[in-house]
């Protein structure tokens, strides 16, 4: 059985690993991106790098925990114990601890995908724009190229992209699922900085603060990432770039005082699911496609995790 695989997500590699385990099947991975990761991306500024996606992730479940264990073991995976701070423009500095483990790869969010992967069939910077059912295989096209033929197309992007790919009549139930968007800013940083590593924000625009630089592995200057709070991101979706920039370096400069010499901007559309799926995975075994991601069961890498592996899971028995 051949399959293939969209997106190098934590969902896509780990689908992607668990059948092409299976004795039985041929797995290649697709993804538009020119590094794997998904949303545990990271991004390179001359000697700034930013975790401009996840900023870490926790594992709460028993299969999760265990599959993290050769991982952590290798050094590849590690606790991430920053100074939290809580900050408001009209408040005094307070400050709290996390309650449970939390976690980062290593050399950047996205090294746990990359050794995931690692001895997968991966082909990056291929952006898959349509898939085509002919001659009882499906076939996956790219603007250059056609892929194929597959016996099954397994799909992690978001269930808006996954509907746009999969025919008309296929994908019932995934326009339920809801995501509030995100915009990221990116200060390279320099001079004074604050004690603390990581910070949530009250009573602005942004939420939540973080020096990329300061989590373990990492070889960066200050690097400091701002997300800004959905509701917000959604109401400035479409304003121009520049300006958006210039009210959240603003929005920084009202909680800390800091000073940077690079600013970059990325908008993350579907960056938090607000409404699952409600179901481990999708999909549809008479057309012979599937999806799964963190959208099927919440907004967490390690639901992402889940849904993968239990969708791998189904596959075993087919």
């Amino acid at each position: 059985m051949k399959v293939a695989v969209i997106g190098t997500g934590i969902a896509g590699v780990t689908v992607a690993k668990r059948l092409a385990a299976l004795a039985h099947v041929n797995v290649e991975i697709f993804d538009k991106s020119r590094g794997t990761g998904g949303r545990m991306s990271v991004r390179h500024a001359g000697e700034h790098s930013f975790d401009h996606g996840a900023q870490f992730f926790t594992a709460r479940t028993r299969t999760f925990k265990d599959f993290l264990a050769d991982y952590r073991a290798a050094g590849v995976v590690v606790e991430w114990q920053p100074k939290i701070a809580t900050l408001s423009p009209a408040a005094k500095l307070d400050h709290r601890i996390w309650r449970e483990p939390h976690f980062v790869a290593l050399p950047d969010m996205n090294g746990l995908c990359k050794v995931i992967s690692r001895d997968l069939d991966v082909r990056l910077d291929t952006q898959v724009h349509s898939i085509e059912k002919n001659d009882g295989g499906w076939w996956v096209k790219t603007v250059k190229e056609t892929f194929g033929p597959y016996d099954w197309v397994v799909s992690t992007a978001p269930p808006e992209q996954t509907r746009q790919l999969f025919p008309d009549n296929i994908g019932h139930g995934m326009d339920a699922v809801r995501f509030a968007p995100c915009f990221s800013l990116l200060l390279g940083c320099f001079g004074s900085l604050p004690a603390w590593d990581a910070a949530v924000v009250k009573d602005s625009p942004i939420n939540w603060l973080a020096f990329s630089d300061r989590k373990p592995g990492r070889n960066s200057q200050p690097a400091l990432v701002a997300h800004a709070d959905g509701a917000w991101s959604q109401l400035q979706y479409d304003t121009d770039r520049d300006q958006v920039k210039k009210l959240l370096i603003d929005a920084v400069a009202s909680v800390v005082d800091i000073q940077h010499d690079s600013a970059g901007l990325h908008r993350w559309r579907y960056a938090r699911v607000t409404e699952p799926l409600g179901q481990d995975f999708w999909i549809n075994e008479t057309s012979q496609l599937a999806a799964c991601g963190d959208w099927c069961l919440g907004n967490r890498v390690e639901d992402a995790f889940t849904s993968a592996t239990r969708l791998a899971q189904r596959f075993e028995r087919i």
